[in-house]
């Protein structure tokens, strides 16, 4: 996977955080975003692309659809908004 190669790279985790939520990982791909901020942010200093913000941010703020599949994010593993 380029991610596991690339782990600053946005637009790559922008990609994943796409295909997630294709497969029905909403869940999943927001949490990504918050760890990819945050890595960002404890190794640079810096944010993620805006690209990437907005989409988490799509991503928390629409509904989901009727009759699409949802794998929820175990508390656990929650991280907080970039």
């Amino acid at each position: 996977m380029a991610v596991s190669h690339d782990r600053f790279d946005s637009r790559l985790t922008l990609r994943l955080m796409q295909a997630l939520e294709a497969a029905g990982n909403r869940a999943g791909a927001v949490g990504l975003a918050g760890v990819h901020a945050a890595l960002l942010h404890r190794e640079f200093g810096m944010a993620p692309t805006p690209d990437l913000v907005a989409f988490a941010q799509r991503l928390r703020d629409s509904p989901v659809e009727e009759g699409a599949p949802q794998r929820p994010l175990p508390a656990a593993s929650a991280v907080p908004a970039p």
